[in-house]
């Protein structure tokens, strides 16, 4: 709205303040008057209106005097208030971004208001947003032109900083920005200190597998305390999903969660100043808010193709070629765990670095104007040569937080430690052509043999951002663990250093030997390991635990592994098992074809008696493959009109309106059960590749949704592009909820456990539900009967001699080729009968016929055609027999047909108008369809472009 003003030239605006007061609180994540000074406007508030950009020339209310606001920083409770306040205006930002209920998003408004309320009670003035006036780009007209519309001594005014301020702000800055081998971006992280200077939140997640290393332990404790130091709150998530999916601890939850509670009693003996940290659980956090969570994250999924989303997983040490579907669900989740925490900065290790740009890249097709910034702090060396990182796997290749004096010595001793630099090799021609051959399937391009190795730059390593030649990890120790805290020093030699560069300069001088440097190294790690060792030693609780850990890592754990697999398997329980007939709908489109109605319809007829039919909606799955580009309310209003176009035929031709039918929305049947049922899904891709779910894929009606390969694709690409990444970081594939909606569909069948399914020939997601069911023995393991296929051919009401580039069940628009939901019954009946292809006496390819047949036929038991009736028993034989001997002409099938489908548009069409709910649905489905047709407004040469 402000951009629209600032872009028209208007000279001036008034608001009333309740109208903005409301408004601000769910609009943009910058604070009004902030936004307002970086647009270069006046700012002026009184008890009743806000004024904006008055012009000299121009008459306006007299201000009362703007409120000053009482200086936080001096007033404790003040802040403590002013802190609360900003904390939940970011929950009220995210809950939009998740596309929570209006509800829910009005009742954090309600908090909001009453803490401004307190904070005015308690310190005697108005809550004024903590603001730094100044400038910044501007979009539209330039910032000479907005000048001209401003009092020019306001204008300068709002651009001055004070100079104690900058000062604690450039403090700030450089002691955050020094945690890190790169700040993404800078500009940012100076933007996001003056927004919020003492209220910033950064987070970490780590997953609990078995020992901490010191990088963990000293490393992450010293970078905390700087961020908590600087005014931030550190959130560390313990991410005890993320160990269940990578098979920590053989997949016992009970035993990650013991690991996560040894890494805090460590973090607590290092010295890491706990008052401004918090600890969040990701399995009890995401059960608790599973409705904010899990469509944040199905969300994120649908707008990036399975080629981005791969780029991400070697943060899990796999290889790219041999990924299980879990371990793509592994950076989706980790990118919602940014957003779902209100992170301002992702403070985590280079190797996290792909995953953190992907919450970037989402934040720029999503309309999230404050991206995180992202803070990649240095991955310490392996003490052996060659490890470009500590490996817990390998316990001489760092030094463990219970390590003992003895420990220390013994592998610090045997260190590398080179003085010179490593020569650098030319890459085997079979590098270059595996760095070429990538790069080039990136693009789109083909893999072309190198003819030669001329030299060529050695593949770059994801681990480091800043180049190191020496690569030596007893001065990676020096610099990083002993002093990186400013407080501390160094003393080898005899010469005490306070700054590394002075450590190294004389070490490779000569000046500095390797035995010193190491004697030093020693006495230095071990006096910052022992207060750990102290700890673990003393404390009887936390000596039990680190007890009950070593009793972990000396487990059997194929045994472990074996044993677990023997248990049953967590699932989703909806009550049906072995009582069900399962028809699951296909995806929404905003033009539902007959063929979908009466498919379904058939289905249904498929269950047996003493089975309770279930039609099963899978909205969160449509949402995923981004059937009306995600949005859940049009998603929910599609299957809705779908479900009471049915109710209307089944009731008019002999059944009961579906009131025996259990109708149940995928969405609101996983909230019964959101833990079980998620990690019932995580536990099917890890036990399936990616290229085993991808059987598995739903169908896609690409023509209303952003799901085709073109789609998410370009998207991913010019995402990348924007935060530097370069194309080949996006990749051109299929979407990546395709792998999700798979997944999710074995998890439905799971949680519903039926007597039978319904399907079609060659129905690639029933047989991977089926498949999986069989080899992971959940008839053995949960006492299961394993569901019946029972498929059926479906039934069509397409009309062209060309088949449909689709399956039947889905069209690409409202053309004449098809019957909808919601066709005229008269004018649009007849039209599209009338050049329905109707070849005489072919009976193999004949829409009319078959319309005649499966749809007239099996509904009203009888077609009159001319003066002759078919009904009965022989009613398809008979018809057949007279259309082959051209007794029933086209001429008399097609006006029999055309009026056989008007009373059943007619019927359909009479229902949804006495429906509130269907009008509703309508309403909405039409008001997305304007929408998108638009595309957002522009001018007639721009929806000419889009139109061509």
């Amino acid at each position: 709205f402000f951009d629209e003003f600032v872009s028209s030239g208007c000279h001036s605006l008034v608001l009333i303040h309740s109208f903005l007061h409301y408004h601000c609180a769910m609009s943009d994540p910058l604070h009004l008057q902030e936004y307002v000074r970086h647009q270069g406007l006046e700012f002026v508030q009184t008890s009743r209106f806000y004024v904006l950009g008055a012009s000299s020339g121009q008459s306006k209310a007299t201000p009362e005097p703007t409120p000053t606001p009482t200086p936080i920083s001096e007033n404790n409770v003040g802040k403590e208030i002013s802190d609360k306040i900003v904390a939940v205006g970011d929950e009220i930002r995210n809950l939009k971004a998740a596309k929570a209920s209006k509800e829910e998003i009005m009742a954090k408004v309600g908090i909001l208001n009453g803490l401004k309320d307190d904070f005015e009670t308690k310190t005697g003035s108005k809550y004024v947003p903590p603001s730094t006036p100044g400038s910044s780009k501007s979009k539209g007209n330039s910032s000479s032109k907005k000048s001209s519309s401003v009092n020019p001594p306001a204008a300068a005014a709002a651009k001055v900083v004070d100079p104690a301020q900058q000062k604690v702000l450039d403090q700030k800055f450089d002691v955050i920005k020094s945690i890190g081998e790169e700040c993404t971006k800078e500009s940012d992280l100076v933007d996001l200190l003056k927004i919020k200077p003492d209220s910033f939140r950064l987070y970490d997640g780590f997953e609990p597998s078995g020992r901490m290393h010191i990088a963990q332990g000293i490393f992450k404790a010293i970078n905390v305390n700087k961020c908590t130091g600087a005014g931030g709150t550190f959130v560390f998530w313990v991410a005890d999903w993320f160990a269940l999916m990578n098979d920590k601890m053989g997949g016992d939850l009970d035993k990650i969660k013991d690991v996560g509670r040894y890494f805090v009693e460590v973090w607590t003996a290092a010295g890491m100043d706990m008052s401004k940290v918090e600890f969040r659980w990701a399995s009890e956090d995401i059960t608790k808010k599973a409705d904010t969570y899990w469509p944040q994250m199905l969300d994120i999924a649908r707008r990036f193709t399975l080629a981005r989303v791969n780029k991400c997983c070697t943060i899990m040490g796999r290889a790219e070629g041999n990924l299980t579907a879990a371990q793509i669900l592994y950076p989706l989740m980790q990118c919602t765990d940014v957003f779902f925490l209100r992170a301002d900065i992702c403070q985590l290790g280079v190797d996290q670095r792909k995953v953190n740009m992907l919450a970037r890249e989402y934040c720029v097709h999503a309309g999230i104007k404050l991206k995180p910034v992202i803070l990649s702090h240095h991955m310490i060396y392996g003490l052996k040569a060659g490890q470009a990182k500590m490996s817990k796997s390998d316990a001489d290749s760092a030094i463990f937080m219970e390590d003992t004096r003895e420990d220390i010595e013994r592998k610090i001793s045997n260190a590398f430690c080179p003085i010179e630099a490593k020569k650098k090799t030319a890459p085997s021609v079979t590098e270059v052509n595996e760095a070429k051959g990538a790069k080039g399937a990136a693009k789109g391009g083909s893999k072309k043999p190198a003819q030669a190795a001329p030299v060529p730059a050695a593949p770059s390593n994801e681990l480091r951002l800043v180049e190191d030649d020496l690569e030596n990890p007893c001065l990676d120790y020096v610099k990083h663990i002993v002093l990186s805290d400013p407080t501390r020093v160094f003393v080898a030699g005899g010469v005490t250093y306070t700054r590394f560069e002075d450590v190294k300069a004389d070490f490779l001088a000569g000046k500095l030997s390797e035995q010193n440097l190491k004697a030093s190294l020693i006495e230095a790690v071990d006096a910052l390991v022992a207060p750990v060792r102290k700890h673990f030693t003393e404390n009887a609780d936390a000596s039990a635990l680190l007890a009950r850990i070593a009793e972990y890592k000396k487990e059997d754990q194929s045994a472990a592994a074996k044993k677990a697999a023997e248990k049953p398997m967590r699932r989703l329980s909806l009550g049906l098992e072995g009582k069900s007939h399962v028809v699951v709908a296909p995806m929404p489109t905003a033009h539902c074809s007959l063929s979908v109605l009466f498919t379904l319809l058939k289905q249904l007829k498929l269950a047996p008696s003493d089975k309770q039919a279930v039609l099963w909606l899978p909205d969160w799955s449509a949402m995923v493959l981004s059937s009306f580009d995600g949005d859940m309310k049009v998603i929910k209003a599609a299957y809705t009109v779908l479900v009471e176009a049915m109710r209307a035929i089944d009731l008019k031709y002999g059944g009961d309106g579906l009131k025996n039918t259990k109708v149940m929305f995928q969405s609101e049947a996983i909230m019964n059960g959101p833990s079980e049922y998620w990690i019932s899904v995580i536990n099917v891709g890890r036990a399936l590749k990616v290229k085993e779910v991808q059987t598995g894929y739903p169908s896609l009606p690409l023509s209303n949704t952003s799901a085709a390969p073109s789609g998410p694709s370009k998207i991913a690409v010019d995402a990348a592009a924007e935060e530097g990444l370069g194309e080949e970081e996006g990749g051109v594939s299929e979407p990546v909820g395709c792998v999700v909606a798979a997944l999710m569909f074995v998890g439905d069948i799971l949680a519903l456990a039926p007597h039978s399914i319904a399907c079609q020939d060659n129905d690639g997601q029933v047989k991977l539900a089926l498949d999986y069911w069989t080899s992971s023995g959940v008839s053995v393991r949960n006492g299961l009967v394993t569901p019946t296929a029972l498929s059926s051919s479906p039934v069509s009401t397409w009309m062209s001699k060309e088949p449909p580039l689709l399956p039947a069940l889905y069209s690409v628009q409202a053309h004449d080729d098809d019957y909808f939901i919601g066709d005229d019954p008269k004018a649009g009946a007849n039209k599209k009968m009338k050049r329905a292809f109707c070849e005489p006496m072919n009976t193999s390819m004949n829409p009319p016929l078959s319309i005649a047949r499966h749809v007239i036929l099996d509904l009203m038991g009888s077609f009159q055609a001319g003066d002759k009736t078919y009904s009965g028993e022989g009613a398809w034989g008979a018809m057949k027999a007279d259309f082959e001997a051209d007794a029933l002409s086209p001429q008399l099938l097609k006006p029999a047909a055309t009026t056989a489908m008007a009373a059943m548009l007619d019927v359909i069409n009479s229902h949804l108008k006495k429906q509130p709910d269907a009008k509703k649905a309508e309403a909405s489905i039409k008001a997305w369809a304007t929408k998108k047709k638009g595309g957002g407004g522009g001018g007639k040469k721009q929806q000419q472009s889009k139109k061509k």
